[in-house]
């Protein structure tokens, strides 16, 4: 599979709806994907940080995967940020994303919130990649590149 050719045009990170009660809107969600498209996107990126995935529950992120999928029904390519605060629930997510059909990739921060050796983030980014065939994609940015650089990170 060539990744390369997998997304084309504009990937919309996809902001995820909420109830009045806090609750997640999945069909809301699935609407405005829909819409998106009818607009011409050309895949989506769920529960980054547009989709505050960070702030859902595991099985609310794996609600927003499921239904957004059967929503577009294969039409454009999925790909989803798995990452977590621990690698065991990144894992898990990476597992469920690899199930769903229409997902075609996944993507994780790497660790939040406590600074670790260089070397841990690639270890935890490397356990996450591993657990499908899916291509991924590391989401970094800021500090990360800053430090290390690009070239370092590819």
């Amino acid at each position: 599979m060539d990744s390369k050719k997998l997304f084309k045009g504009i990937i919309p990170a996809l902001y995820t709806c909420y109830q009045d009660d806090g609750g997640v809107n999945y069909d809301e969600t699935v609407r405005l994907a829909q819409w998106l498209l009818e607009k011409g996107a050309g895949g989506f990126y769920l529960c980054g940080s547009t989709g505050t995935g960070l702030l859902m529950t595991p099985d609310e992120r794996r609600g927003i995967v499921e239904a957004v999928a059967a929503g577009v029904d294969g039409q454009v390519p999925l790909m989803i940020h798995v990452g977590a605060m621990t690698t065991a629930e990144s894992v898990e997510l990476a597992r469920h994303a690899a199930r769903i059909k229409g997902v075609s990739a996944i993507s994780s921060l790497p660790p939040q919130y406590y600074p670790v050796p260089f070397d841990h983030e690639i270890e935890h980014l490397s356990t996450i990649a591993a657990v499908s065939d899916l291509p991924f994609y590391p989401y970094v940015f800021g500090t990360t590149v800053d430090k290390y650089g690009i070239e370092t990170l590819i």
